[in-house]
């Protein structure tokens, strides 16, 4: 009976040892890829990324913005006013137009953009940084590391060419404001406590909603391109996404 439980216990741990060694050849640990195999990781990376904004800006292209999301949360209050007057409709609809179409138009010069922080990208440990994320490790990764940066870019580049998009805004909050001011002795309209809107910086708003979107696109265009590395063109991503990291 002893040697019975003896060669099962035998069999039970060899078994144990088979899946783990199974388990260990799946992915590799950290520590085991030399600094040449780390210089193609970087390389996959970035084309990974590459791609990802690529498929993003496609996507961007033809974005349709709800009106709640293109009004800062503070200036929600003009929807809600516009349930008591008409022509605020109007106005409101012509606003998240133009937002959509300068978010449509700007795609391609976003995309460019991107592809010039991710080839400046600074890849110390890509290694730690895939096997601590998800799919979407390499967009994050970039998101993390410059995604204020481009904020900062967008931003600039508003205030010198966004004149269409200011006029647009001020007119709106102005005719909002003078309704609010003009009825406010109205029981009814007091009584829902519309605020006046005052000191929203919305090109600053806008620019932090464009690129926020942008990576929203790219975390679902990366888990989609790794996916299907192992059918990659690039050599790189084949060998990294498709049998390194999986």
């Amino acid at each position: 009976m002893f040697r019975n439980r003896a060669c099962g216990l035998f069999a039970l741990l060899l078994i144990i040892l088979v899946l783990v060694s199974g388990c260990a050849s799946a992915r590799r640990s950290m520590s085991s890829y030399s600094s040449a195999e780390k210089v193609v990781i970087s390389s996959a990376v970035k084309k990974v990324l590459s791609e990802s904004s690529g498929i993003a800006a496609e996507r961007v292209a033809g974005v349709d913005f709800s009106l709640e999301a293109v009004i800062p949360s503070e200036a929600l209050c003009i929807i809600q006013s516009s349930q008591r007057i008409p022509v605020m409709s109007t106005a409101l609809e012509e606003w998240r137009i133009a937002v959509n179409e300068v978010f449509s138009d700007g795609a391609e010069a976003m995309d460019v953009l991107i592809n010039e922080y991710v080839s400046s990208l600074a890849l110390r440990n890509p290694v730690r940084m895939l096997y601590s994320g998800g799919g979407d490790a390499c967009s994050r990764f970039l998101y993390s590391q410059e995604a204020e940066a481009i904020k900062e870019e967008i931003y600039a580049y508003a205030q010198d060419s966004g004149e269409e998009l200011i006029r647009l805004w001020e007119r709106l909050v102005s005719d909002y404001n003078l309704w609010v001011n003009t009825a406010a002795n109205i029981e009814a309209i007091r009584a829902e406590n519309l605020p006046a809107v005052t000191d929203i910086d919305i090109l600053e708003f806008l620019s932090g909603l464009y690129v926020d979107h942008w990576f929203e696109e790219m975390y679902v265009a990366e888990q989609a391109v790794r996916a299907d590395a192992a059918g990659a063109e690039d050599a790189d991503v084949r060998t990294v996404f498709g049998s390194w990291i999986v």
